[in-house]
């Protein structure tokens, strides 16, 4: 019995805890680019937008809003670039019962993706993670 208990609470442990970040190719204000969407169970769009635009203004001066993509010029996030300045941007979809929340992050030239900048996309991995617990 003990050790049914201990399997379905590290089940039910894991399903928390491993927020699923997806990447996929999306049009976005600046065209199609490579970005990332994590799905929110619960969250109402306006709570997801407030919430995100109180995280990045941690890492960045102004948090802009245009047309519903919100994004933020020379943000400074370690994790993800270093030193290095980014922008981010980033929009939420509202469905049944979850809000969606899409990334994409320019690192001045190239849009971030897991091929070609893997310590940054583990770097944003960590961010949006952190951001989900928020």
């Amino acid at each position: 019995m003990k050790s049914y208990l201990l399997i379905l609470f590290l089940a039910f442990s894991v399903q928390i805890m491993g927020q699923e970040i997806v990447e996929q190719t999306r049009t976005m204000s600046k065209g199609l680019h490579n970005g990332f969407y994590m799905e929110i169970p619960g969250a109402e769009k306006k709570q997801v937008e407030k919430i995100c635009k109180n995280y990045v203004k941690e890492f960045s001066k102004k948090v802009k809003d245009k047309k519903g993509e919100y994004y933020t010029e020379e943000a400074n996030i370690p994790l993800i670039n270093g030193v290095n300045q980014l922008i981010v941007y980033a929009k939420v979809e509202e469905g049944m019962d979850l809000s969606t929340l899409y990334t994409w992050v320019d690192l001045g030239g190239a849009f971030l993706n897991s091929d070609e900048h893997a310590s940054q996309y583990d770097g944003l991995a960590q961010f949006l993670e952190d951001f989900y617990y928020d």
